[in-house]
């Protein structure tokens, strides 16, 4: 019997406040992993093809745009792309779990109450993904469209989409100095990337040679620790749609 997975991962620009999930399975740094150990990546997809929804703002596609390029950059054989002439299906009344299981990678611009609001109050982004054993076979991000923000929106917008497309590969949240850090840094926005998420993407995908000479990192030290209840970081959640 085939078992579906889903994960929902959220992203607070300033204040974070992402709730604990004690059943979460990290290994290998900050990558979700099986009971068994194995990483959960794209392994069979070459490309991983996302549809804007229909009411995405035209002059905002570039800029999440720009924030998948810079793993594209890192990649050797998983390429992320947006069909820009095939919208998603659209969400019926708002309602995320409408669209979640059509095998369609989609990127939202959530208009209207924010469906995460109670369960995951400031949150500004969710990614939701879907794997079957150690295989990821779709993922939907959620913008807010009302997101909280400091510095210019193309700004935001790309640190914003460069963190999500890191749950999308399947990298969680992490302490370490990274754009899987819960709560991003405007400083990153010059090179959002750093060494720590490079090595962490060589873990689990083919990652450029030419790329990798540019960057050389070596293995860092995971520093993932327990955290008190105030201020977890912990992100992994059970997905449960009523």
């Amino acid at each position: 019997m085939r078992i579906w997975n889903f994960l929902i991962i959220c992203l607070v620009l300033g204040l974070m406040s992402c709730g604990k999930n004690p059943e979460a399975k990290l290994c290998h740094g900050n990558w979700l992993c099986t009971e068994a150990g194995k990483i959960i990546s794209w392994k069979n997809q070459s490309k991983v093809i996302f549809h804007f929804s229909e009411n995405f703002p035209e002059d905002r596609k570039d800029h999440f745009s720009d924030a998948f390029e810079q793993y594209n950059d890192v990649l050797a054989k998983v390429q992320i792309s947006f069909n820009d002439h095939e919208p998603a299906p659209n969400m019926v009344n708002n309602n995320p779990s409408s669209v979640v299981g059509d095998r369609y990678n989609g990127l939202y611009f959530v208009e209207g109450d924010w469906p995460w609001e109670k369960s995951h109050p400031g949150s500004q982004a969710i990614t939701v993904t879907k794997h079957t054993g150690s295989n990821i076979v779709e993922a939907d991000v959620f913008i807010k469209k009302t997101i909280s923000f400091y510095g210019d929106l193309r700004t935001v917008d790309f640190l914003l989409g460069a963190h999500e497309f890191g749950h999308v590969l399947g990298l969680q949240h992490t302490k370490n100095q990274s754009i899987m850090q819960a709560t991003v840094q405007l400083s990153l926005a010059s090179a959002p990337l750093t060494c720590y998420d490079i090595t962490a993407l060589r873990k689990a995908y083919t990652v450029n040679i030419q790329s990798a000479e540019e960057n050389p990192c070596t293995v860092p030290e995971v520093d993932n620790g327990s955290e008190d209840e105030e201020s977890s970081v912990n992100n992994l959640l059970n997905l449960a749609f009523k």
